[in-house]
């Protein structure tokens, strides 16, 4: 999944309408990488999701005259890639680079939809088929090749870091169905993690800690992908004002108190979310038992007796 970046399309918001936005993804991504959604709170998102881009794509439009020359009428995210590539067939590359700075939005309700539990649906499906060659990630859980006898490199979103990272900490370890050592360090770091975000939230209610912004950084020239190049600025309530009047940079939150209150509601997420993954780990952990051993003259994983995982 591409890199979420809402500074553009929030430049073609109202102030509510993009903080309903990013309200709707940070909810969204956080059940995507909890497993389940809730059938309502996917509904909402959605539907906040779909309002925000046909409001941005509208304003856009006007701005630019675009409604003039392209078919696509975008009215929510699930006809964005068509507007993309008509747009890119037309070699409009103001459009292009605007649309695809939200195509992310359109992937990220893709991505939700098989997750999305309906009412009286919980336990009614049946768990997926295991691959040929793969066992169990300790860390994330997932299926993955373990050809070699460790799970190979594989991706993984944690729900308090939002997008998938480049490796999972249970690549190169031994699988779930052997090892639990590797696990039960991650629920160590979980647990650090934790304290640490919630000394942060207390720095940042007391005013001890500076909020950090990501925003456009509009002294560079667009990067090669066309699109503009970020970095952090620091505020604090003495600076707000300067750092919103600057102008190389777009700051759409209208005053101090407003952007500690998200800042506060999206690290209170986040620990909940740590909160939740916490005890998913703990309970694999405590519910673990080995139950296949690798053959070396095979070079494969080979399931024990019930007798045998029992003992171990």
């Amino acid at each position: 999944m591409a890199e979420l970046k809402l500074e553009k399309i929030n430049a073609h918001l109202s102030e509510r309408q993009a903080y309903m936005l990013a309200d709707a993804v940070v909810r969204l991504q956080m059940a995507v990488d909890a497993g389940t959604i809730p059938n309502p709170m996917f509904v909402k998102a959605k539907e906040a999701i779909n309002r925000a881009v046909s409001e941005a794509v509208t304003k856009f439009n006007t701005m630019h005259r675009h409604h003039m020359i392209f078919d696509v009428l975008v009215m929510g995210a699930w006809n964005l890639p068509a507007a993309h590539k008509e747009a890119v067939e037309a070699n409009a590359e103001v459009r292009v680079d605007f649309i695809a700075d939200m195509l992310p939005l359109h992937q990220l309700v893709q991505a939700a939809k098989p997750l999305v539990v309906k009412r009286g649906d919980a336990g009614s499906s049946a768990p997926a088929p295991r691959r040929r060659g793969a066992m169990t990630c300790q860390c994330c859980g997932r299926q993955v090749l373990a050809a070699t006898g460790l799970i190979a490199h594989h991706g993984y979103r944690r729900p308090s870091d939002g997008w998938q990272s480049a490796s999972c900490e249970g690549a190169r370890t031994l699988p779930f169905e052997v090892s639990r050592a590797r696990l039960g360090r991650l629920i160590e770091e979980l647990r650090a993690e934790q304290v640490s975000q919630a000394r942060h939230m207390d720095a940042v209610e007391l005013e001890a800690c500076p909020i950090v912004l990501v925003v456009p950084d509009h002294s560079k020239p667009n990067g090669a992908d066309g699109r503009r190049p970020t970095r952090s600025v620091t505020v604090t309530r003495a600076s707000f004002v300067e750092v919103k009047s600057a102008g190389d940079i777009d700051v759409w939150i209208p005053d101090f108190d407003s952007l500690k209150a998200r800042d506060l509601k999206y690290r209170a997420r986040g620990v909940e979310a740590l909160t939740r993954d916490i005890a998913a780990q703990s309970a694999r952990f405590e519910g673990w038992r080995k139950t296949h051993e690798w053959n070396p003259v095979e070079e494969a994983w080979r399931a024990l007796s019930q007798a045998t995982a029992a003992d171990g």
